[in-house]
């Protein structure tokens, strides 16, 4: 091609005949590859109806280059192929998925091929990008570096200003109603930054994919607890209510320990070779009794809990109890909003940078499922009602086994991997059973001595997990 460039520079129409369809080689004004490439494509189609002919399978031939669509289509009909993916046209896989298996159904031989040009992408909806964790990862990864700060800069406000009406939502709700915070922090607020995660394990399982919903509420359970509430302690003096503490952090540490005691029943019971599951029965069984701790939560407030008292100068300033209410919700969406959008933004700037994928998924993973009550605890602290971090994380704990476990084994059975029983499991129980051993030590307030504790307990956990390569909980 070198005496072609100095042709073309002379002046020369030149033409080229090369292996590759693209018209990208300096000195070439023309390419008439188009047909050797739409050959090669039909002679691979057919010889790969014979392999996937007989394993009755589902065929995918992809076609690359910056003109492949003509290739793809004029490729699929002169191959006489089921369906034809362009890059032009978005595709809905739900929609495409049922399309094959309906074609393989309608072929005597079982089988079905598939042409897709390069740079052909997904249809994804608004609720698919939040829910899905494949699609979030594939738009994310298609933004440059600038547009991810970008975004990164806009979820860090909209987790702020979202911790912030939260906050003063619960506070004022708290004064309106009579309830103390800390059971407002234990019902509503736990139950609002744990909801999204219980819809996206709940969808995980029921699609296929069952061992993201245990990793998910064991891993958010150790964050919580060792790194949310161990940082708050060491931050500012968390007020202790004994009589809501003494109840709901004697649920907290039972309902791990049951999920911990019924794994180890199903290890024993598992036959041989197989992975032990937590099964759908145990789902029902522990929503049941999420119904039952909701109940006696809110007994246990108007029976012994010290209602909310009003500070000095704000009784005039409360809102109503609509509005209230609407600071809450408004103030949930956009910590939730936020902090989905920020971790995989996060994650794919690290690794850009060359950040290991298994340091990625031990620190940023486990960091993202916690940081709605991250950021409320630190709004809390700011405006100095740090007892509905106390009641956030021991609801989060709570609902993290029975609600997103038992909604997600209740939707599909749960396989148990191994290292959760010599790993996940104990670290889980270790810092449980200390907060529940500081919860009977203090008579007013937790120390920064016992959160400087949990910090530690969570950083050798993440250490560990790094450095000997147990895997993530998540």
């Amino acid at each position: 091609l070198g005496y072609g460039a100095r042709i073309h520079n002379e002046g020369f129409p030149v033409v080229s005949i090369h292996k590759t369809m693209d018209n990208d080689v300096f000195g070439t004004d023309y390419c008439i590859g188009f047909s050797t490439a739409v050959t090669r494509s039909v002679d691979l189609i057919t010889n790969l109806r014979t392999a996937v002919g007989s394993h009755e399978r589902i065929g995918v031939v992809e076609l690359f280059g910056r003109n492949a669509v003509e290739t793809s289509l004029i490729s699929a009909y002169c191959a006489n192929v089921d369906r034809s993916i362009i890059s032009e046209v978005p595709f809905d896989v739900e929609k495409l998925s049922a399309l094959l298996m309906k074609d393989k159904e309608n072929n005597p031989s079982n089988y079905c091929i598939m042409t897709i040009s390069e740079g052909a992408t997904m249809d994804n909806s608004l609720l698919q990008v939040f829910t899905d964790e494949a699609v979030l990862q594939q738009w994310v990864g298609g933004l440059s570096t600038s547009v991810l700060l970008v975004i990164i800069a806009v979820c860090i406000a909209l987790l702020s200003k979202g911790a912030d009406w939260m906050i003063d939502g619960v506070v004022d709700l708290a004064q309106r109603t009579g309830m103390p915070k800390i059971v407002i922090g234990a019902t509503v607020v736990s139950l609002g930054t744990t909801l999204p995660e219980a819809f996206v394990s709940v969808m995980a399982a029921y699609m296929g994919n069952p061992g993201l919903a245990l990793g998910n509420g064991v891993g958010s359970i150790i964050a919580d607890t060792g790194l949310i509430f161990g940082l708050t302690c060491v931050l500012v003096a968390v007020p202790v209510n004994r009589y809501i503490l003494n109840r709901t952090g004697w649920v907290q540490v039972g309902a791990a320990t049951l999920l911990v005691l019924i794994s180890l029943v199903a290890l024993v019971m598992a036959p041989a070779g197989e992975q032990p599951m937590l099964g759908r029965g145990v789902g029902f069984f522990f929503l049941a009794l999420l119904v039952v701790y909701l109940f006696l939560t809110y007994r246990w407030a108007k029976q012994g809990g010290a209602p909310a008292e009003d500070e000095p100068g704000e009784q005039m300033q409360l809102m109503g109890l609509g509005q209230c209410w609407s600071m809450v919700v408004g103030g949930l969406v956009l910590v939730i909003g936020g902090a989905r959008v920020l971790v995989p933004a996060a994650s794919e700037i690290a690794a850009r940078l060359g950040v290991p994928e298994d340091v990625i998924a031990a620190t940023m993973v486990a960091f993202g499922t916690s940081l709605p009550e991250l950021m409320t605890a630190i709004a809390a602290v700011r405006k100095g009602h740090p007892e509905i971090t106390v009641g956030n994380i021991v609801g989060a704990d709570v609902l993290n086994v029975l609600f997103v476990i038992g909604a997600s084994a209740a939707a599909a059975p749960l396989a148990i991997p191994a290292n959760f029983y010599y790993f996940h499991f104990p670290a889980m129980l270790i810092i449980l059973f200390s907060f529940r051993v500081f919860i009977s030590l203090n008579k007013t307030v937790f120390h920064r001595w016992q959160g400087v504790w949990l910090l530690s307990v969570y950083g050798g956990y993440v250490a560990l997990q790094y450095t000997l390569n147990m895997g993530a909980a998540h």
